[in-house]
Parts: C-alpha cells; structure tokens; sequence
C-alpha cells in the first residue's frame, strides 16, 4: 500500500539535494553522479517537481559538448561504470533534437565496440580489472548497449549479444541450489579472490544483485516484445523468486551479505533493498511479476523508509548505505600498506563503511520511488 505522507517527504529529500547539487565525483562522467541524476530525472518523468528536470539539464548541458564530446570521459580507460550515464543522452536527444546528444550516444556505444572481453563474450569490469566480470557491471553496461541497439536498429534490434552475456553470467556465476548469484567471476583464476576452480568471489553481496536484478529489467523495458526478451525474463524472475527467500520478515529489508543474517557484524542494508524494490514494483508494472512479488517491493520500499531514513530541522537524510564494495585491490599503483585488499569474505563486506545520503542509495531511493508514482 502507498504511504502518500513519505512519497512526498522523499521528494522534497530529492528537491534538498538536488537544489545544491554538489557533484559526487566532480570534473568526471561517472556513475555516482548518474545514480542521482537518473533518480531526478525518474522522479520528474513520473510527475514529479520541474526543478529536478533542471539539475538533470543543467548537468548534461555542462558535460555534452556541440561535438559530442563528454568532459571527464574517455573511451580508452575502458571502465564499464563509466558507460550507464550515457542513458540520460536518450531522452535529452528526444526531448531537444540536438544532434549533440545523439553524437554522444554513438560515443559512448564506440566503447562498447572496442571493450575488452573474456573468453564467454562478456565485458571485463574495467581495464584495470582485466578478466573479470563483476554482477555489477551488468547494470554498468548492458541497459545502455540495449538503448543504443534499439536506437539504431529500431524495433527488430538484435539483441543477441546481450542474451549470450547475460546468460553466461546465469550458467557460470549462480548457485544453482540458492538462487543466488556471486559478486563477481575471474576468467584467468589470477586473482586471490577467486576460487582456483571455479574462477568465482566467495559471497553473495546484496548490492551486486541489487545492480544484476535492476539490469535485468531495465534492459527487458527497453526489448519490449523482443524475440530476445523471453530468457532474460524468465532469469529476472527466478532471480526476484530466489531473493524473496532472503527478504527479513521483520524489517522487510536485505542483508549486506545476503545469506548470513544471523552473522556478527551482517546488518540490513539500504541500498540494496531499494534496488531489489525498485526491480519489484516495475517488474509488476511491465507483467512480469506477480501482486504478492509487488507487494514485497511496497513493503522494501516503506520498510526501509522506517528505519533508514530521517527528519531533522527541516533537513532530510538516508542512513545505512554501504559506501562501496569490490574485489582486489582499487585502480592505481597498488598494493600500498595503508589500502586494504578487498578479499569478498564476508568480514570485507560487513567492514565497509556504512554512510548516508550516497547516491546509490539516494538515487535508487528516487527511482524506486519514481515506480511507485507511475504505479499510482
């Protein structure tokens, strides 16, 4: 059931920071900033305030250049989290005609042309995570390579090369007897993380599946009645099936670590139960899921709101968000002593710092929410 009372109390969280935006990653084009900026931009397009339209605008207006160009992007560092910002280009090339924006898109999809990939086909998560295919690099890259496909081949787009990813991602990284997908997949087996054997990361780390599940159906809304679609859907919904299993009765939230809720030092996490929301509610919305998988997604949704999500003098604020999380060291002239090495067990995931106001939390909070407003 809709809480009207906190829709509006989150939109005016979204109107707070959006109002004075303060870049997340200044100078660069970079996922973060376009969590926040889609969860505008979402909000806006389901009836939301004008004023969120303007940030979004005023962003893209500043980074697109008359030539296509993005300011802070380059093609050659091959990082797949640079790709899904790309997707605020669609629209604005809709909404505008400015040849610019289309540039950009035939831009960002070159990078996908040239990508590096494993064995399977899939993308490597980044050029300085070579080999390596991580849950959320599906998210990154695979929306955005569906948009662009549908934008140059029109309705009987091939999507092919998107399936085969995916369901390699479905044959290699799942646990068969969970459900459950690990965070992240080594081709080479060069990495300590990985298992010798299997080339897979130890966990199940919520937000990964958070990033596979939004992909998932975000890139089914953009293939419609595609002949393509059909398996996609059917792992999409085996998937939410499989995450239903692990939703806390008691707080309708998510773990951090998925499976081990009884662990010492698990707790329930913001930003992947609103990505697990959002997947719910729209996936309901599109026909693909059912009234009791859209009513747990209400529940994620409003649960989460209850106890992660505050009022203080007029001033709004979303707590329990993981800051990030990964695998291996972070890109640069590593290891250095003071860097820790991000090894997948589940004490790495519960050490992460938990922070508020992030936008992947805040942003998905918008998109989650911007679901619930085009359900109503």
């Amino acid at each position: 059931m809709r809480e009207k009372l906190v829709d509006d109390k989150v939109q005016a969280y979204a109107l707070q920071l959006s109002s004075n935006y303060k870049e997340f990653k200044p100078g660069r084009w970079n996922y973060e900033d376009g969590c926040f900026l889609k969860g505008f931009f979402d909000l806006w397009q389901s009836g939301g305030n004008s004023e969120l339209y303007g940030r979004v605008s005023n962003y893209v207006n500043k980074y697109v250049a008359a030539d296509g160009s993005i300011k802070g992007y380059e093609i050659e560092e091959y990082n797949i989290d640079n790709v899904p910002m790309g997707r605020l280009l669609f629209p604005f090339y809709e909404i505008t005609g400015e040849e610019r924006f289309r540039k950009a898109i035939s831009y960002t999809a070159g990078q996908l042309t040239t990508h590096p990939r494993i064995s399977s086909g899939n993308f490597w998560h980044k050029k300085f995570y070579p080999h390596q295919v991580w849950l959320d690099g599906l998210y990154m890259g695979q929306p955005f390579y569906a948009m662009s496909l549908k934008l140059a081949q029109g309705e009987g787009a091939d999507y092919g090369d998107i399936v085969k990813q995916f369901a390699f991602v479905q044959a290699k990284m799942i646990n068969k007897e969970t459900g459950l997908y690990y965070h992240g997949y080594d081709d080479s087996r060069e990495q300590n993380w990985a298992n010798k054997e299997t080339g897979l990361s130890l966990n199940y780390w919520s937000r990964a599946m958070g990033w596979l599940a939004m992909a998932l159906i975000d890139t089914l809304a953009v293939m419609g009645a595609s002949k393509h679609a059909e398996p996609l859907a059917i792992m999409f919904k085996n998937l939410m099936a499989a995450l239903l299993n692990y939703q806390d009765k008691a707080s309708g939230m998510w773990y951090q670590v998925t499976d081990k809720a009884l662990s010492k030092g698990n707790y329930l996490e913001t930003s992947a139960t609103l990505m697990f929301s959002y997947a719910l509610i729209k996936g309901a919305r599109l026909g693909l899921l059912n009234k009791t998988e859209e009513q747990a997604g209400f529940t994620a949704f409003y649960k989460t709101m209850e106890r992660y999500f505050s009022e203080k003098d007029g001033v709004y604020s979303l707590g329990g968000i993981c800051s990030v999380a990964g695998l291996g060291f972070p890109p640069g002239d590593y290891p250095h002593t003071d860097v820790r090495y991000r090894s997948g067990t589940e004490e790495y995931y519960y050490g992460e710092p938990i922070v508020s106001d992030d936008p992947k939390g805040a942003g998905i909070c918008f998109m989650a929410l911007s679901q619930i407003m085009l359900k109503y």
